[in-house]
């Protein structure tokens, strides 16, 4: 891939982390999703994401990615374990515009302070 699909993917508001050593991009919009990763040579396409999202929040817990809420209409939180995303929770509904998330203390918590089982 490419770095004017990147740029493209990044300016549509995408959400980044660093798992497995590798950078990881999380995007959705105009009913495509993608989430790909930059092993140090190469951007690959790694999987769909199980809904179309974009201005998500996303980190890395337990050794999973956890991505949540965004202007979806989802209220849904995901973790990807390597292989699969798999629905871990739902968020209240105020956790879908402008969502954040972080990890204190080995709990996950989104920008309410809810903490995320």
């Amino acid at each position: 891939m490419g770095p004017v699909i990147i740029a493209i993917l990044l300016s549509r508001q995408s959400s980044v982390v660093s798992f497995d050593n590798e950078i990881h991009i999380l995007c959705g919009t105009n009913n495509r999703t993608a989430h790909y990763k930059f092993n140090g040579t190469d951007w690959v396409e790694v999987s769909t994401l199980p809904y179309n999202h974009w201005q998500s929040a996303a980190t890395v817990y337990n050794n999973e990615i956890h991505i949540m809420g965004g202007y979806s209409g989802s209220y849904k939180h995901y973790k990807f374990n390597g292989t699969d995303w798999i629905e871990a929770s739902t968020l209240p509904t105020t956790a879908q515009i402008n969502p954040m998330c972080c990890v204190n203390n080995d709990s996950l918590y989104n920008r309410f302070c809810y903490l995320v089982k």
